[in-house]
C-alpha cells in the first residue's frame, strides 16, 4: 500500500514537472516572439575567468565577439546579476597585451587595469584580483603624459588613472594612430570586484575611437550586439554594424540630446502593457555597462502596474516607435518564486533622468552613430548564435556584408601664391584673400599653423595719427562691405612670437582667388594691436589655421579634403604656395613621398614628437621632446634643451643676445611616422644660420616655448620652407 502511494506521488511530480515545461516552452515562445529573447533567469557556470575563449572565427576585421565569461565566485556577488561581456583587445607593440574589456557607451574614457594598482606584494592594491592588466613597461610604444584624471561611471564606481598613448588592436587590426588612455591607478565600487573585467572601453561620443575610426576611412559608428540568455556571444563592430544580429533589417536611428554628458534620448511615453503612465518626456541615458533599468521618481506609478513594458521613443526620421520588453524578461531572476525586476528605483546622474542598462539593451541590437549623433535600436535575430549546436559541429560561416573603406574623392585643392615680401623689420610669406562684398576689400595676410582664429587690420585701429595699423597699405574697412555683421563678442588673440591683437568679432565673406565660401566667418577686427605684428607693415591679417580653426568646416561644406599643403618661399625660389583643400604637388620632390606624422592631442597648439636631435652625426641624449609646428615664427626656439645643444655645436652667445656658430653644421629631427618608419628632417648646414657681419648667427635660440608649454620647443620657419608641409585635419 505504501509503495502504491509512492508511485502515484511520484506520477503527480512528474505530470506537474510536464506542465511546466510545456507551458514554458510551447505558450511562452509564441508570446511576442517580435521583441527578443528568453528571460536569461539562471547564470550558468562559465569557462573559467583565466581562460581565453577563441570560439568564433572573425569574418570581418572590424568585427569581433563579446565574450560572456562568469564572475569570479570567490568574491561576494549576486549571482542573480547578468555576465559581463567582455571583448578581447590587445594594447601595445612589441609584448602587446590581451585584456577583456567592458564596452560603455556612457563613458569617454578608455581605461585599463594597469601595473600601477597591480601589486603582488600587497594584497589590497585594487587590480590584484585580475589574471591580466596592461604593463606599459612592456610596451615600447607606449608614450605616457601621465595627466592624473578621476573617472566616474554610471554605477557609482570610480577609478583614479593617468593618461598615456599607445596602439590598439582588435582582431589583428590595429589603428595606424596611438589612442588616449587611462591606466588605473585605484579602483573603487563593484568595478574593483569585477574581476573578469580588465578595462572599460568607453564608447560615448566624445571617446578617442571615434577619431580613430575618422582617420582610418571607417564610418563614425559602432554596432554592439550584447550576450543574452539566447546565444552566450555577441559582437561589436567598429565601422559599421553586424547585419548577423539584426531581424529583418530593420534600423531605427533615435536622436541623442545635445549638452548632456551622456548619451540621452527622449522616452515620449511609458507602457506597462497597454495603459501608458501619466509622465511628461523622460530624458533617458542608454548604458552597456549599467546592469538595471532605474526610473528614479517616476518608479512609484511605475511598480503599481506590470506586465509588459514599452518606452515610446521618436526616430530621427519622424515616427514613434515603441521599444517594447515582454513580460517574461522583466524579471532578472527568479528567487523563493518571486520575480525580481530588472527594473528599480534609483536615480539617474541628473534630475529627472531614467537609465536603460544591459538588461534591456541585451535584447536588441544597438548602434551609436557619432556622425549623426543618434543611438540606432533593432529587432535582435533569434536565429543566429556562433557558437556550436549540441552535437558539437560548428555553424555555417555566416554571409556578412562587410563594410568596405569608403574611398573619398575631392575636388583639386584651390591654389593661391605665397609671396615673400620684406620691409626694414622682416622678411614675411604672405597670400591675398578678398573679404566682404559690394566691394570685396583685397588684403595680405599671413598663414598661421598655431592660431585658431583670424584677425584683420581694420579702420578701428587706422583712425588717428597714433592708430597701430597706420603703416598698413591696406585695411579692412567694415563699413563699406554690405554684408559685415558684428556678433556682439569683444576679444583677443596671442601669438606665439609674443605679438597680441584685440577688438570685436564681426562675421563677412571671405574669397580665396575667385574661390568663395558658402559660409561667413567670424574674424577679428583689430582695434589695437603691439609686439613684432605692429611693426610688420607688409601684414595686413593673420589666418589661423590650427585643428580646431573654422576653415575646416568651411572647406568640408564645400566637399573639399580637409588638408591645407603650404610651401613657404626659400632660398631657392622666393614664391611659394598655399593649397586650400590638398597639397601642391609641383613643389614635391618625389610626389610619391609623402610622410605623416600624428600630432599630440593639445587644443592650443599643433605638436608632434621629436624623438632624437643630431649635430652633424651627434645624437643628443635627451627624452622625447614636444615640438610645436609654426609658419609664424621666425626662430627654432629649443628652451631647456639649448644648453646641450649650443655646447655640441661650440656656439658662443653675443651680448645682444645671438648664438655666433663656428664650423656650420647639418641640424637633424628625427620624428616616427604613421606608417612606422623614423625619418629624418634635416636643415643642411647652409641654412642653419644668417651670416651678418662675417659671423654666422643661428637660427636657433634659447627661448622657452609659450607659458602654456613651456617644455616643447618650437619649429618655426627656418626648418619648414625647407620643406612642402600640410596640415591634415581630418587625419590629426
Amino acid at each position: 500500500m505504501k509503495n502504491k502511494w509512492h508511485f502515484i506521488f511520484y506520477c503527480v511530480i512528474i505530470l506537474i514537472c510536464c506542465l511546466e515545461f510545456f507551458f514554458l516552452f510551447v505558450l511562452f515562445k509564441p508570446f511576442n516572439q517580435k521583441y527578443t529573447n528568453f528571460n536569461r533567469n539562471v547564470i550558468e557556470k562559465h569557462n573559467p575567468k583565466n581562460h581565453k575563449q577563441d570560439l568564433f572565427k572573425k569574418y570581418n576585421p572590424n568585427i569581433f565577439n563579446i565574450n560572456q565569461d562568469g564572475r569570479n565566485e570567490a568574491v561576494n556577488i549576486n549571482v542573480t546579476e547578468p555576465p559581463v561581456g567582455t571583448p578581447t583587445v590587445e594594447i601595445g607593440s612589441n609584448l602587446s597585451l590581451s585584456l577583456n574589456l567592458i564596452p560603455d557607451i556612457s563613458s569617454n574614457y578608455i581605461g585599463l587595469c594597469s601595473q600601477l594598482c597591480y601589486n603582488e606584494e600587497e594584497e589590497v592594491d585594487s587590480c590584484n584580483n585580475r589574471i591580466d592588466y596592461f604593463d606599459s613597461a612592456y610596451s615600447t610604444s607606449f608614450e605616457g603624459n601621465y595627466k592624473t584624471e578621476t573617472i566616474f561611471y554610471l554605477d557609482g564606481s570610480f577609478a583614479s588613472a593617468v593618461t598615456g598613448f599607445d596602439y590598439i588592436t582588435f582582431n589583428n587590426y590595429t589603428f595606424k594612430d596611438k589612442t588616449l588612455l587611462s591606466l588605473f591607478v585605484e579602483i573603487n565600487g563593484t568595478l574593483e570586484i569585477q574581476s573578469v573585467i580588465e578595462g572599460v572601453m568607453g564608447l560615448g561620443f566624445d571617446s578617442p575611437i571615434w577619431d580613430q575610426l575618422a582617420s582610418d576611412n571607417y564610418p563614425q559608428v559602432i554596432g554592439i550586439a550584447l550576450p543574452n540568455f539566447i546565444c552566450s556571444i555577441g559582437s561589436i563592430s567598429f565601422g559599421g554594424i553586424d547585419p548577423r544580429y539584426i531581424f529583418n533589417a530593420n534600423l531605427y536611428n533615435i536622436p541623442a540630446l545635445n549638452n548632456t554628458d551622456y548619451p540621452t534620448i527622449k522616452i515620449n511615453a511609458i507602457w506597462v502593457n497597454e495603459t501608458p503612465l501619466a509622465f511628461p518626456a523622460i530624458n533617458a541615458i542608454i548604458s552597456t555597462s549599467y546592469n538595471k533599468i532605474s526610473l528614479g521618481n517616476f518608479s512609484t506609478q511605475f511598480f503599481t502596474k506590470l506586465g509588459a513594458n514599452a518606452f515610446d521613443v521618436t526616430t530621427n526620421s519622424g515616427p514613434i516607435i515603441g521599444i517594447i520588453l515582454s513580460s517574461f524578461l522583466t524579471c532578472n531572476s527568479t528567487i523563493k518564486g518571486q520575480c525580481i525586476s530588472i527594473f528599480n528605483d534609483e536615480f539617474g546622474p541628473s534630475n529627472n533622468t531614467i537609465i536603460i542598462g544591459a538588461l534591456f539593451i541585451q535584447n536588441f541590437y544597438i548602434t551609436v552613430n557619432k556622425a549623426s549623433r543618434t543611438i540606432g535600436i533593432a529587432q535582435r535575430s533569434e536565429e543566429f548564435c556562433p557558437i556550436p549546436g549540441p552535437t558539437g559541429v560548428q555553424p555555417v560561416p555566416p554571409q556578412t556584408t562587410i563594410l568596405p573603406k569608403p574611398t573619398p574623392t575631392f575636388p583639386p585643392p584651390q591654389i593661391l601664391n605665397l609671396n615673400r615680401f620684406k620691409d626694414n623689420q622682416s622678411s614675411e610669406f604672405l597670400f591675398q584673400v578678398q573679404i566682404g562684398s559690394d566691394p570685396s576689400q583685397a588684403l595680405s595676410i599671413m598663414l598661421d599653423t598655431c592660431i585658431n582664429n583670424i584677425g584683420v587690420c581694420s579702420e578701428l585701429c587706422y583712425q588717428s595719427s597714433t592708430g597701430s595699423c597706420n603703416n598698413r597699405q591696406h585695411i579692412f574697412d567694415s563699413k563699406n562691405s554690405s554684408s559685415f555683421k558684428l556678433n556682439g563678442t569683444i576679444g583677443s588673440i596671442s601669438y606665439l612670437d609674443g605679438s597680441s591683437a584685440k577688438g570685436p568679432f564681426g562675421n563677412d565673406f571671405i574669397t580665396l582667388g575667385n574661390f568663395g565660401f558658402v559660409n561667413e566667418f567670424s574674424f577679428l577686427l583689430f582695434n589695437q594691436i603691439s609686439g613684432a605684428l605692429q611693426a610688420e607693415s607688409i601684414v595686413e591679417g593673420i589666418m589661423g589655421v590650427g585643428l580646431s580653426s573654422q576653415i575646416w568646416d568651411q572647406l568640408a561644406s564645400k566637399g573639399y579634403n580637409q588638408v591645407i599643403g603650404f610651401a613657404l618661399p626659400n632660398s631657392v625660389c622666393d614664391f611659394g604656395s598655399v593649397a586650400f583643400g590638398g597639397i601642391d604637388l609641383r613643389f614635391n620632390d618625389n610626389s610619391n613621398e609623402i610622410y605623416s606624422i600624428s600630432t599630440l592631442n593639445d587644443s592650443t597648439y599643433p605638436k608632434i614628437n621629436i624623438i632624437m636631435i643630431w649635430v652633424n652625426k651627434t645624437a643628443l641624449k635627451f627624452p622625447v621632446i614636444n615640438a610645436i609646428i609654426s609658419t609664424n615664427y621666425n626662430k627654432i626656439s629649443l628652451g631647456k634643451f639649448s644648453t646641450k645643444f649650443f655646447n655640441a655645436l661650440g656656439a658662443n652667445k653675443t651680448s645682444d643676445g645671438n648664438w655666433v656658430i663656428p664650423n656650420p653644421v647639418d641640424i637633424t629631427f628625427d620624428v616616427i611616422t604613421v606608417s612606422g618608419p623614423v625619418i629624418g628632417i634635416t636643415i643642411p648646414s647652409n641654412l642653419t644660420c644668417n651670416i651678418i657681419k662675417g659671423k654666422c648667427i643661428s637660427v636657433f635660440d634659447e627661448l622657452p616655448g609659450p607659458p602654456n608649454s613651456t617644455d616643447s620647443i618650437i619649429l618655426g620657419i627656418p626648418i619648414i620652407q625647407n620643406y612642402n608641409c600640410a596640415v591634415n585635419k581630418a587625419k590629426s
